[in-house]
């Protein structure tokens, strides 16, 4: 299957690609809504295959939601319903319906390649039975491994899934690229937090969220998920402590990790 994404963080779009690639799927991936048309006017303009399923994030810079979703539609040939290509969104909270109008599907993050395969499914039957195109706002609890228990590091279901579905060496890539990430992120956090940059910092945490739900990092994920929520508003005490939980929680799961690539 041919499938865009539109994702402006760097690391989930690396993330996402290469799961999607290790599933079978051709995978073209865009930085913004921008990029996605720019890329489909080149493909028109080229005479090459459009994408079968569009997947993109809600909440990009510029052109994004709706917009997008208008934008998008209208540049994609007439072909028959059934056939034509999906527009599915994405993102880390449900969004209003009225912003779901103009496509197929809609997934909350953090989700699995399972739960995407469900989604295109399930759009392509309500495309055949000529059902309304408003699409079902999923929760949480459909995705699974999001919650995860108080005090845990890795969400076992996520990693048994992903060693299911792939050789060892790409995980041990998967992992070692999220938390080499992740560490440089921190790092940026702690220069933003200096500089008083609280858009900023909040927005490196809801990245960090975003990545590590996909890979099961539950406490890193559970981290990034409180000091997106209190910012900067605590003071700089505070926050140095939060951001030293999180180099903590880095160690702890790199840990965790070697001992199983030794014991695999």
């Amino acid at each position: 299957m041919r499938l865009l994404l539109i994702e402006d963080d760097a690391m989930s779009r690396d993330l996402w690609t290469m799961m999607l690639e290790h599933a079978g799927h051709e995978v073209a991936a865009a930085e913004s809504g921008e990029a996605a048309v720019e890329r489909l006017q080149r493909a028109q303009f080229e005479a090459l295959e459009v994408p079968d399923v569009v997947l993109t994030d809600l909440q990009l810079p510029g052109l994004s939601g709706a917009a997008l979703a208008t934008e998008l539609r209208n540049m994609l040939p007439t072909r028959p319903e059934r056939h034509r290509t999906l527009l599915l969104a994405m993102s880390a909270s449900a969004p209003r319906r009225t912003v779901l109008k103009e496509f197929d599907g809609f997934l909350q993050k953090p989700f699995t390649v399972e739960a995407l395969g469900l989604t295109i499914a399930s759009a392509e039957r309500r495309l055949e039975e000529g059902i309304s195109n408003h699409p079902p706002i999923s929760s949480g609890a459909t995705n699974e491994g999001h919650a995860g228990q108080a005090g845990q590091v890795l969400d076992e279901a996520v990693f048994e899934r992903l060693r299911s579905t792939m050789p060892l060496e790409r995980m041990k890539e998967l992992y070692a690229l999220c938390l080499s990430d992740t560490r440089a992120r921190v790092e940026r956090m702690q220069s933003v937090a200096k500089m008083q940059h609280a858009d900023l910092f909040r927005r490196s945490a809801h990245e960090i969220k975003g990545a590590c739900g996909m890979i099961g990092a539950v406490e890193l994920r559970e981290l990034a998920a409180a000091l997106e929520e209190t910012g900067l508003e605590n003071g700089p005490v505070e926050v140095t402590l939060g951001l030293d939980r999180f180099i903590a929680a880095c160690e702890r799961l790199e840990a965790m990790l070697g001992r199983r690539w030794v014991a695999s």
